[in-house]
């Protein structure tokens, strides 16, 4: 994110602006506007520009761009597609502001799905943030492509613990559907 918010800035004299999206369930702080001379467009897998208020990969085009990495053709491929850099942070544009909702490579994928850990980090903590330090969410798969979605919930109070994995498991498995979880609880250090 650091690229990107280096190419947007909000005005000094404005509030703080936040926005919710059907797609993710908390709030996206508003990163501004791009600088003079800096473009930036949100795409799909694919590289289709989206429209407002769907989330992409962030793709920025500049004077000041980087013409590449020193030495490394395979990351410029990678990296540099017409004049544009893909940052590999996500997030979508609204009223000409953009909002910078993760990383590309903190999306998890699960038959087909697109999970971003955060969002499931954000469902726990906030279901029982009085029980929860802390919550880390990751993958472990297979060569097979089965996946399972590990849960860290670090405790607040071990002595007193009121929240067991299995209620962590079926709080969501009641809309994540077919998605294996594992939940491990710790006391907090």
């Amino acid at each position: 994110a650091e690229t990107v918010l280096g190419v947007c800035f909000a005005s000094p004299v404005s509030s703080l602006k936040t926005k919710k999206i059907s797609t993710a369930p908390t709030d996206w702080v508003s990163c501004g506007r791009p600088l003079q001379d800096i473009k930036i467009e949100i795409r799909s897998a694919v590289g289709q520009v989206l429209h407002e208020e769907n989330v992409g990969e962030i793709y920025i085009s500049s004077p000041s761009l980087t013409i590449g990495f020193y030495q490394r053709p395979d990351l410029n491929q990678e990296l540099l597609k017409g004049g544009w850099l893909k940052t590999g942070d996500l997030g979508f544009l609204l009223d000409g502001e953009l909002y910078i909702t993760g990383r590309l490579k903190d999306l998890i994928i699960v038959h087909g799905r697109k999970i971003h850990a955060v969002d499931l980090e954000t469902k726990i903590y906030e279901k029982w943030k009085k029980d929860i330090a802390r919550v880390a969410v990751v993958t472990a798969s297979d060569d097979s492509q089965n996946k399972t979605l590990l849960v860290a919930i670090e405790l607040r109070s071990w002595l007193n613990k009121q929240l067991e994995a299995q209620q962590v498991v079926d709080y969501l498995n009641s809309f994540s559907g077919d998605i294996e979880f594992k939940v491990f609880l710790m006391p907090q250090k």
